[in-house]
């Protein structure tokens, strides 16, 4: 009987290292995506991506539609993950409802296994001293703090409760902690603050800790629960307790940088919040620190992983471990980054002037923007007034979006001689625009 995969949350840093993993060890993997997600690029060529989401039902049975005699295990990944604490319809749309869908679509499908992926966030805390460990329910949520946290409470609470009633259905469910690691392209909360300390923007850290699992090491538990993972059990993989302090000196030593950030108190942090509130009322802007940022740094992140470790196999190297793996890949990234944009102003450069030189060479009257046989734009120009236009190629960034969407309805930008003849110089415009901003439009 031949296996296959079906993976959702295929594109994001956990799902994507499932993925490869899975790959890589021959088996056969069907993802389902996001529409215009450009994320995909991640997944591994091999990988079958079906798009749609998990309140598709026309997409989730596509994804769910297997040769006949398949054994089929699911990797239930996808979830809005939000800072946000309040409650949000989206939210729960896609964390509870979409869990619904994934379970219904199980026993339709009669699959072999579930794995269902929640969150350390969904199991309550206990006073800071305790070890967190695994719960056998998860409602009522009145203990969890943020949203994010009790949607993937109320998720969890679904599975089990398919299991009781469905005995056909065979799932369990993974808790993570914190998620950090290399090649995280969507930048999570580790990989933003190891870039923005990297960049010098930090100045400060909380009194605190937090507890991130290496994705690698997560995903390869995730697989080793869909074999070994105990029908209606669950398990927490997490890793050992680590200060911003220790977190900025690992950077400081990877990196041999010498940057001093100011460790504040739970109590000043909390003050500070109160003044930055105040500040974004004025200003408009996101306050930079939350009384739900606070919290998280300061609450007690101490989970067991010890029954993971036990009746999986889990392991999790050294955090110091993974933050040098991090650092070094986003240190190789802005240098990758900085020789292609060295390199595409140069093509840009090129190809506005020659632009530039059609213009001069052949006596344009009009610059013409035309959405298939409607003009929608027409310029009448001089010489000297059409090559300041065209020169928007490679403006500031702030005249971009217009013309890449200009590009982007399917529209063409033409340049007409006085003769009547129209040259279609879509084609080099897009690409000055693109290479000059390092935009790609995704649709």
């Amino acid at each position: 009987m031949s296996k296959i995969y079906l993976l959702t949350g295929a594109a994001g840093l956990l799902g994507s290292n499932i993925a490869r993993q899975l790959v890589d060890a021959k088996e056969v993997v069907r993802a389902l995506v996001l529409k215009d997600d450009p994320a995909v690029a991640y997944v591994p060529d091999q990988v079958q991506i079906i798009y749609g989401d998990l309140l598709d039902i026309n997409a989730m049975e596509e994804l769910f539609t297997v040769p006949e005699g398949s054994e089929v295990i699911v990797i239930h990944c996808a979830s809005i993950v939000t800072m946000n604490p309040n409650p949000n319809p989206k939210v729960y749309a896609v964390n509870v409802d979409g869990t619904r869908n994934i379970i219904d679509m199980c026993l339709k499908h009669k699959v072999k296994k579930l794995v269902y992926v929640s969150s350390t966030g969904a199991i309550p805390e206990l006073p800071h001293g305790q070890k967190i460990k695994e719960v056998d329910h998860f409602l009522p949520a009145d203990g969890l703090v943020g949203y994010y946290s009790v949607t993937k409470a109320q998720a969890s609470q679904l599975i089990l409760d398919a299991l009781r009633w469905c005995p056909e259905l065979d799932a369990s469910i993974v808790h993570p902690s914190g998620i950090c690691g290399p090649n995280d392209y969507a930048f999570g909360p580790v990989a933003q603050t190891v870039s923005q300390y990297l960049n010098g923007e930090v100045k400060i850290g909380l009194d605190g800790t937090f507890n991130s699992v290496d994705v690698r090491d997560l995903a390869a538990g995730v697989i080793a629960c869909c074999d070994k993972g105990r029908r209606g059990e669950c398990y927490i993989m997490s890793n050992e307790l680590v200060t911003m302090k220790e977190l900025y000196d690992i950077i400081n030593q990877t990196a041999n940088m010498n940057v001093h950030a100011n460790i504040l108190s739970k109590g000043i942090a909390s003050l500070a919040v109160k003044f930055i509130k105040m500040q974004s009322k004025f200003t408009g802007e996101e306050p930079v620190l939350t009384d739900f940022a606070v919290y998280n740094m300061t609450r007690n992140n101490d989970f067991d992983c010890s029954k993971a470790k036990q009746e999986l196999g889990f392991s999790c190297r050294p955090f110091e471990e993974t933050i040098r793996d991090e650092v070094n890949w986003l240190l190789e990234e802005a240098k990758d980054s900085g020789e292609q944009n060295e390199e595409a102003e140069k093509n840009a450069e090129k190809t506005v002037e020659e632009i530039k030189e059609r213009i001069k060479m052949g006596d344009i009257s009009k610059v013409i923007v035309r959405k298939g046989d409607e003009r929608i734009l027409s310029i009448p120009l001089n010489i000297s007034v059409a090559v300041s236009v065209v020169g928007v190629a490679v403006a500031p960034l702030t005249f971009l979006p217009a013309m890449i969407s200009a590009i982007g309805l399917d529209c063409h930008i033409e340049l007409e001689k006085k003769d009547g003849t129209v040259m279609d110089v879509t084609n080099g415009v897009a690409s000055a625009i693109v290479d000059a901003s390092g935009y790609s439009d995704r649709n």
